[in-house]
């Protein structure tokens, strides 16, 4: 709230906060860094007193963790989607260990690409995690 204060005592005109990658945690889909915003309810309540929006980043790419088994606690987002089979697939550029795949390398870790082209499904996983 700091930058809106400032903002409001300088005159300037403000209508939105954005929250970008740095505000997500590790870089990860569907996680805010508790340590930069530690309530979010609270921030967009107080946004709103001053009708100010927040506006999220979103990313459409899911943090694809090295082993499932070992890590299923630290990305439940990529353990569903992976067994709903949600994800691009890929002959050429996939790993036996991300279940064939498409695994890219964004911010210096592995990720996931959504399949938007299952849209029943993807729009209710994708959702769901929001």
């Amino acid at each position: 709230m700091k930058t809106v204060t400032h903002y409001r005592d300088k005159g300037f005109p403000l209508e939105a906060v954005y929250l970008d990658q740095k505000h997500m945690s590790k870089v990860r889909s569907f996680a805010l860094d508790t340590a930069l915003i530690t309530n979010a309810t609270e921030l967009r309540e107080d946004l709103n007193a001053f009708k100010i929006k927040l506006v999220a980043f979103v990313d459409p790419t899911i943090y694809a963790p090295d082993d499932v088994t070992l890590e299923k606690s630290k990305n439940p987002a990529y353990v569903e989607g992976n067994s709903s089979g949600l994800f691009i697939k890929s002959t050429h550029f996939a790993s036996t260990n991300y279940s064939g795949n498409l695994v890219a390398i964004k911010s210096l870790q592995k990720c996931v690409y959504i399949d938007w082209f299952k849209t029943g499904e993807v729009y209710s996983y994708w959702f769901k995690n929001l």
